[in-house]
């Protein structure tokens, strides 16, 4: 390999990260602007635009590189656009849930930020501009934005009004009774629900973590314990 095909191939791997959270946050904001119209006008056309850009961003996304569980849920997500891209106007009866199931992408915008913030941090660590300064700054702000988004929309709101909503099931199963359909959107907001608490366990140990100035969860026994120390000492006498 040639010096300037190295040097290329450097800048393309800076550049990858970037480019993958840019396009992830440009979507996470085209999908609330949806759901905020469709909200404030009642009018869906956007959010049926939003579902079509969400199927090619996960192919899009699964080629670049994930890990098993965004491939998990790239694939459910991917399914439930399809259905609603492909019989759109049986989406329709069932809108006010898919509102709910995009209305998750709001804490997108926060994780996007996050990843951005990261990269350009690791990448500049030696540095002391101020763009670094007010990205160090800005961090805690958007870690609280995306630990509180993400667990309002993708764990309260969306198990509530959907996946634990006796109602949600019957419309989808008298919407979409054919192929199978209904047992397939619904076993997608399952897993959807199911990743979504796997991260969330992850995001509330690194919160508490954060506000109490430890890891809790990690057994620290005080060394100075009286009981502690007369269990040394009798393993000591053990030993000798």
């Amino acid at each position: 390999m040639t010096e300037i095909e190295m040097l290329s191939k450097d800048i393309f791997n800076n550049f990858k990260p970037y480019f993958q959270d840019t396009c992830s946050l440009g979507l996470a904001l085209f999908v609330c602007f949806a759901v905020y119209y469709y909200k404030k006008y009642e009018n869906a056309f956007y959010i049926k635009i939003a579902s079509v850009v969400c199927i090619f961003y996960s192919i899009f996304d699964l080629y670049s590189g994930a890990t098993i569980d965004f491939w998990i849920h790239h694939i459910a997500q991917f399914v439930l656009c399809a259905i609603a891209a492909i019989w759109h106007t049986k989406a329709n009866d069932v809108m006010q849930y898919i509102y709910y199931c995009l209305l998750v992408e709001v804490s997108s915008i926060f994780f996007s930020f996050r990843s951005l913030f990261r990269t350009y941090l690791k990448q500049n660590s030696d540095s002391n501009t101020t763009s670094v300064k007010i990205i160090k700054q800005a961090q805690p702000i958007n870690e609280l934005l995306f630990f509180t988004t993400f667990m309002y929309t993708r764990i309260y709101l969306f198990n509530k009004n959907v996946v634990f909503n006796p109602e949600f099931y019957s419309k989808v199963y008298a919407t979409f009774d054919f192929y199978m359909t209904g047992k397939m959107i619904t076993a997608c907001t399952a897993v959807l629900s199911i990743i979504n608490l796997y991260w969330s366990k992850f995001l509330i140990k690194r919160f508490i973590t954060k506000a109490c100035g430890r890891d809790i969860t990690e057994y620290k026994p005080d060394p100075k314990d009286p009981f502690l120390m007369e269990i040394e000492a009798a393993k000591a006498k053990l030993l000798k």
